[in-house]
């Protein structure tokens, strides 16, 4: 049975581990950068827990004047991949987002992430450029910056009361 929740500082340590399963460490997010989207930014941050543990993690910060959501990370453990988890995360995030009156949704993804693009466009986001030199640790540090206009959140329609 897979859970997705609302992660919070409490889960820190384990976010931090797949983080490192997920990355080599010159391009892993440390304590730092998760303590601040945990903690202290508006942010939407999901954990995605099965029988064995935690099987993944999105984040995403959110501007409420913009109305835009921005990923800042999707990270799924690597012996889960290609379950569909990734797409789970990404439509409860957008869920998410949605209902928090944003209006669309944007990340960045390295050029070479093939698994990670493909996930993008089958969910829906729209390339829009690509960033040079946006990264810092990769062999081609260019990025592709993709984006998703959101629908509103569907449920009852408010009724209007009679005149």
């Amino acid at each position: 049975m897979i859970a997705i929740r609302p992660a919070t500082l409490a889960d820190l340590d384990a976010a931090l581990a797949l983080e490192r399963a997920c990355y080599p460490p010159n391009q892993a997010y440390g304590a730092e950068e998760y303590r601040y989207s945990l903690g202290r930014a508006k942010a939407v941050n999901l954990l995605m827990e099965d029988e064995a543990g935690v099987a993944g993690f999105v984040g995403a910060f959110h501007h409420r004047a913009w109305r835009v959501g921005h990923v800042y990370t999707v990270n799924v453990h690597p012996s889960r991949r290609g379950l569909g988890l990734g797409r789970q995360l990404m439509d409860a995030c957008e869920a998410e987002l949605a209902r928090l009156g944003m209006e669309r949704v944007v990340l960045e993804v390295n050029v070479e992430n093939a698994d990670a693009i493909r996930l993008y466009e089958r969910g829906g986001y729209k390339l829009l450029r690509r960033l040079p030199n946006y990264y810092t640790q990769y062999a081609n540090n260019d990025a592709f910056l993709y984006e998703k206009i959101l629908t509103a959140p569907q449920g009852p329609t408010p009724r209007r009361a009679s005149p």
